[in-house]
């Protein structure tokens, strides 16, 4: 199973972190149970249905009638290359469902448009530069772990898909990412972003491989907006899905509270801390370890049961839903609990939550949870490094 073949960085990584721990567990049983998720998860999400001749996509299953969106789209760009060995497709995987963002995209932006159904018809004219972020992120890995002479140029079409973001999907004056300044046929206002969308360690590694200073302004924006909900909520820096761009309070006409989409923020920060360490802030550490003690003492009065996890919380840390969302929430907190030996149990706990985990399109499962859960596994294995 864990041949190599063309790649440079074959499948299991063995390269670790930096920075901060891994779970108590043997390396070689963590990463046979993220191979077991993994195939399990290709059969179910990665399909040719709707797609043109050389490209795959993954479907979006039952919360997208089998249809599927430019979120999925970069997740499975990422997934196909940390996951790549000689015994596997990863490769042509890969470039598949880069050819089907290609194909999807608006040609006035060159991002991937939101939704398409699963004939492969366009449901949005619209970004939502989450995946374009992912997808950018990707290409640059694939250039590491591949090259660039083939096909594809993955180093030119990151490059060309990290400058369409800055012109695009950050949002000046305040450098926070955003779908302010695209095209808005339906006349919504847009004075208002996603937290999930903001990204530094991605926003790190583009300034450097680019050389764009202003990469280095969306990085300090991104901070500045989390430091404003690290010090709103002091027992539990929870960030909310939607905020006003300009005053960081409630927009956008959504809850302000923490839940289905905010749940990646745990995440997407600790991979800055895993990565590069702490940053002029501290917050790369402190930020998502504050999340993780929140999470720790929250699990604790569950009794450590993560199928009673909510599904939603006020940002200070009580409940506001009656619904349970287990496998996405944990698999993005519990790489929050990596940047610190203090909680050491919560990531033991969750890989052993998650490592039993299968994939299917009932509850707890489906796209959107399952394919989180896959992420946070790849996260807490130690399996998803930066090439760079």
């Amino acid at each position: 199973m864990m041949t190599e073949g063309n790649e440079k960085y074959p499948f299991p990584q063995r390269r670790g972190y930096k920075h901060g721990i891994l779970p108590n567990h043997d390396q070689d049983k963590m990463d046979q149970a993220l191979w077991r998720m993994y195939e399990s998860w290709k059969a179910l999400y990665l399909t040719k249905e709707g797609c043109r001749e050389g490209e795959l996509r993954v479907s979006g299953g039952n919360r997208y009638e089998f249809g599927g969106c430019s979120e999925g789209i970069g997740y499975g760009m990422l997934l196909s290359v940390y996951m790549a060995n000689g015994q596997n497709h990863a490769h042509e995987e890969f470039d598949g469902i880069f050819r089907y963002y290609k194909n999807h995209s608006l040609p006035e932006c060159g991002l991937m448009r939101w939704e398409a159904d699963r004939n492969g018809k366009d449901l949005s004219e619209h970004v939502a530069p989450d995946g374009d972020l992912d997808a950018a992120f990707a290409l640059l890995m694939a250039h590491r772990q591949w090259g660039s002479d083939g096909e594809i140029c993955y180093l030119e079409e990151g490059k060309a898909l990290i400058s369409h973001l800055m012109t695009y999907a950050v949002n000046k004056p305040q450098y926070l990412i955003a779908r302010a300044q695209l095209n808005n046929p339906d006349g919504l206002s847009w004075d208002y972003t996603m937290s999930s969308y903001q990204m530094p360690a991605y926003e790190r590694l583009f300034a450097e491989v680019t050389g764009d200073v202003e990469w280095k302004k969306a990085l300090d924006a991104t901070y500045r907006l989390f430091n404003y909900f690290y010090q709103l909520n002091p027992d539990t820096g929870l960030a909310p899905f939607v905020f006003h761009l300009d005053t960081f309070g409630p927009g956008g006409g959504k809850p302000y509270v923490f839940s289905y989409d905010s749940c990646r923020v745990p995440w997407r920060i600790a991979l800055d801390y895993l990565w590069n360490g702490r940053d002029e802030t501290g917050l790369a550490h402190d930020y998502p370890h504050r999340n993780a003690v929140w999470f720790s003492k929250y699990m604790e009065s569950l009794d450590w049961d993560f199928d009673r996890v909510s599904a939603g919380f006020a940002l200070s840390g009580e409940s506001v839903s009656m619904s349970f969302s287990p496998r996405n929430i944990v698999g993005m907190m519990a790489p929050a609990a990596m940047v610190d030996a203090s909680t050491q149990e919560l990531l033991d706990r969750s890989y052993e939550y998650l490592s039993r985990q299968e994939p299917m399109l009932e509850w707890p499962g489906d796209y959107y949870q399952d394919t989180l859960a896959l992420l946070g596994m790849l996260t807490i294995t130690g399996n998803m490094p930066d090439f760079y």
